[in-house]
This record gives structure tokens, C-alpha cells and sequence, in this order.
């Protein structure tokens, strides 16, 4: 059987709250004198009801505390609407402080203004449009799909030469506001990033010359264009069409979303524990603004790193934690599929610490906290053409 282990607060219970104490004691001395004088009645009452408040206020909260101490367990629900309660005990002060913490730190995240919605149409179907490859069969959804976080749940992508990709595909969420685009900040603007898989032999492998003529050719293009732009499709036109969609997809009502912007009751006590316990051991350094990263880079291994590196101070762009808890594998080259163990790296590479189980534990829930699962649900198709 596995042992459990406990956190200070269980460890130091009988002194956090003697009152149970003294309460469960005073009715075990009156079920003692009530069985000397044989009221046999009264002392099933006392015996059960002191047993009741053994179980409530002492028992319990030493499993509960002892549950955030377990070993990290990826497979937990992501909403946490089932964990309320657990955790540790915040009050509305110490929620109100995290939440004006986190404001300061990350600030809200909100939609670009004024995008054109026949222009944002036009690109939700070019990004989903095979015709943008060599082979007809790779379009822009085939690495990036939308509706299980934005990215293809792969250690790498493959694309028309069927060999797999040098580093693992980003989510395409959130990108408005990044520093730079692909992990080494090759691509300044969204616009400038559609020309990297457009022409990459391994991935699209197509060039504008042959997706311009296969869309001219295409009656219902032609007209969408029209509408969109006032021309005919072009290879200018495209680039702006995709990366307007991609700046529509913004996630910005998550839990945490939530409660910086004041509802304080939205993450329940473990959450609000990795919250504090991401803010203190410095991960906002890096994970900052409202993106929680994306608008620097470092090196990967600050204070140790993998041992075999082609190029060890290369950097990397410090990707946004947003939905983290569905864009598995991590890291530039996917090397891990599990949560608990990205977030143990992260601390050992960038911080140099290593985690108790308690603290990765409640760091999981708090980016798990991240995920606008609304948003990832909804319907981001392909969708119709402009009338």
C-alpha cells in the first residue's frame, strides 16, 4: 500500500485547530461517565456525534492535504469544477491580492479590434483548403487543428514529402502579440509566417505562382476574393486573409480569464495554490504579459539542460502557456507528453529548483486553469464561402 504523505498543514492539525480537538475529548469524557452510570442511550449519542466531528474536522482535512501531496497525475480533469474546495484555504483578501498580483503581472488579453469578418471568413477557409499544397491533401489544419488546442497532438508533423518536421507545431491560438514567429523568431509578422509552410518542401512544398492559379480557377474563390479585397486572389491577398483568421483566435475565457477580471470564486483552492506558487518561484519572469509568454526568448537549460545539444545556446521563443493542458507534447521538440513532467523540466532547466509534489501538483491545476475549453468547443471550421 502506498504511503501517504502529509503537508505541514495535516502534520500540524491537532495545533491549527485544538477546539476539535478539545470538543472530540470532552465528549469521549462524557460517553466514559455516561456508560459508568449506565445511560446506555445518551452514550451511543455521544460516542457517534464525537466520532462525526473526529471524521469532519480532523480526518478529513489530513487526506485532503495529504491528496494535494500525491504523486502528479496528468489524467486529472482539466475544468477542476469537481475540485472545489480543495487546496489550500483562501480567503476573499487573499484572493483579491492574487488577483490584482496577476493583473499586474499578465494584464487581460483581449481580441484585435475592427477585424473584417469577410475577410476572417475567407481565411477560416484557406486555412482549412488543401488546394495550398503541392499534392492537394496538407492544408494549414493538417498540423494545426483547431478544435483539440490548435496544434496536431504529435511529437512532429508530416506534410507532402511524408518526412517529419525538425521541431514540433505550436498552437496557432493566441498569436496576435507575439514577439516573433516559429520557434526561432524567423518570421516577424503573421503574414511573413504563411510563406514558411507554404514553400517548405516538407510541408506544403507549393509556390504562389500554383496556389494563385488553382484559386483563380475556382469561381467561388474568385467571388470570395472579390467581396473580401475588391480583386482577384493573389498571393498578397492570401497571406492577409490567414493570418486575419489566426488573429481571430483568441482565447480569452478561461478560468483565470475570469478571475482577474473579478470573479474571484472562478479558481477553487489548488489552482489559486500554483497561481501563488507560479508567481513566487518566478516562472512569471519568463510566462509574462497576457499571453503568459510569447514575447521573448531564452535558452532551454538556464541552470542544466539535456545533455546532448547541437547548439547549446541556441534560443528559443518562450512559448504562451494558453490551453498548455491540451497542446501536448511540449517544448520545441516535443519531447514529453506529460504535464507533470514538462512543468518538473521547466523548474529544473529554468530555475534550477526541484518541485515537492505539492507544488508541481497545484502548478498543474493552475495551468489547467488556462484552458478556454468554451472557445475549443466551438464550431472553427472550414465555414462557408462570402455571399
Amino acid at each position: 500500500m502506498q504511503s501517504i504523505k502529509l503537508s505541514g498543514c495535516a502534520r500540524n492539525q491537532i495545533f491549527v485547530a485544538p477546539r476539535y480537538l478539545q470538543h472530540f475529548c470532552g465528549l469521549c469524557g462524557c460517553a466514559l461517565r455516561n456508560w459508568y452510570h449506565e445511560k446506555r442511550t445518551l452514550n451511543l449519542y455521544y460516542i457517534s456525534f464525537a466520532i462525526i466531528c473526529a471524521l469532519t474536522f480532523y480526518v478529513a482535512p489530513v487526506f485532503a492535504n495529504a491528496e494535494t501531496d500525491a504523486p502528479c497525475e496528468a489524467t486529472s480533469p482539466v475544468n477542476g469544477r469537481a475540485l472545489l474546495n480543495k487546496g489550500g484555504d483562501y480567503k476573499q483578501e487573499d484572493r483579491r491580492r492574487l488577483a490584482a498580483q496577476s493583473m499586474a503581472h499578465f494584464g487581460r488579453l483581449t481580441s484585435p479590434p475592427n477585424l473584417d469578418d469577410r475577410i476572417v471568413a475567407l481565411g477560416r477557409r484557406l486555412f482549412h483548403e488543401p488546394k495550398l499544397s503541392a499534392n492537394n491533401l496538407i492544408s494549414c489544419a493538417s498540423c494545426h487543428v483547431l478544435d483539440t488546442g490548435g496544434d496536431d497532438d504529435r511529437q512532429f508533423s508530416f506534410g507532402v514529402s511524408g518526412a517529419p518536421s525538425k521541431r514540433n507545431s505550436p498552437s496557432v491560438y493566441n498569436l496576435e502579440g507575439h514577439v516573433a514567429y516559429f520557434w526561432d523568431g524567423r518570421a516577424k509578422t503573421l503574414e511573413e509566417q504563411v510563406d514558411g509552410p507554404v514553400s517548405h518542401p516538407d510541408e506544403m512544398g507549393s509556390s504562389w505562382d500554383a496556389i494563385v492559379t488553382s484559386l483563380k480557377s475556382d469561381d467561388t474563390y474568385v467571388y470570395a476574393f472579390q467581396k473580401a479585397f475588391g480583386g482577384p486572389p493573389s498571393a498578397e491577398h492570401v497571406r492577409v486573409a490567414i493570418a486575419t483568421f489566426e488573429r481571430s483566435l483568441v482565447t480569452n475565457n478561461s478560468a483565470f480569464d475570469r478571475f482577474i477580471a473579478g470573479n474571484h470564486a472562478s479558481l477553487d483552492g489548488r489552482m489559486l495554490e500554483g497561481l501563488d506558487t507560479f508567481l513566487q518561484l518566478g516562472c512569471a519572469s519568463c510566462h509574462q504579459g497576457p499571453l503568459l509568454g510569447g514575447n521573448l526568448f531564452q535558452k532551454f537549460g538556464v541552470f542544466a539542460g539535456p545533455e546532448v545539444s547541437e547548439n547549446p545556446d541556441e534560443l528559443f521563443k518562450v512559448p504562451s502557456l494558453r490551453n498548455v493542458a491540451v497542446t501536448a507534447p511540449y517544448f520545441h521538440d516535443g519531447q514529453t507528453q506529460d504535464l507533470c513532467a514538462a512543468v518538473d523540466i521547466m523548474s529544473e532547466y529554468q530555475l534550477g529548483h526541484s518541485l515537492s509534489n505539492r507544488e508541481r501538483n497545484s502548478l498543474v491545476y493552475f495551468l489547467r486553469s488556462l484552458t478556454d475549453e468554451l472557445f475549443l468547443r466551438s464550431d472553427q471550421g472550414e465555414g462557408d464561402y462570402v455571399q
